[in-house]
């Protein structure tokens, strides 16, 4: 299933395109049914990320219990992506059937939001 909720960030400007795709993964399966990531573009911020980057990725995990956390990779877009993942939050509700949690968003170390590899599993 491939959710676009490029309409819903539009207001959210700098950041104007934002693409949810949920990826299952059976591993994780017992601890978050649902494994989604989030790419932002980090050129409509205003900005690239470390390295040059110009899409910063970030993990969602939502539980079975409802619960949703992130790893937001570029810690500096924190503020941003907690935005636009408020927007996600009751769309999850809608598609998952069950009631979500608000959204945390987890800044990650600097010594891995400056890494070159930008990508990261949902715990």
């Amino acid at each position: 299933m491939q959710i676009d909720i490029r309409r819903l960030c539009d207001e959210m400007n700098p950041i104007s395109r934002c693409h949810l795709e949920q990826r299952v993964s059976s591993a994780l399966a017992r601890f978050a049914p649902y494994i989604l990531h989030v790419t932002v573009c980090l050129e409509d911020a205003g900005h690239l990320g470390p390295g040059g980057a110009t899409h910063c990725h970030i993990a969602v995990a939502v539980t079975g219990s409802g619960h949703v956390t992130a790893d937001v990779i570029d810690f500096r877009m924190m503020t941003a992506i907690d935005r636009a993942l408020d927007h996600i939050t009751p769309m999850l509700a809608r598609d998952f059937g069950h009631p979500v949690a608000p959204v945390v968003a987890v800044p990650m170390p600097a010594r891995l939001a400056s890494c070159a590899v930008f990508h990261r599993r949902a715990r």
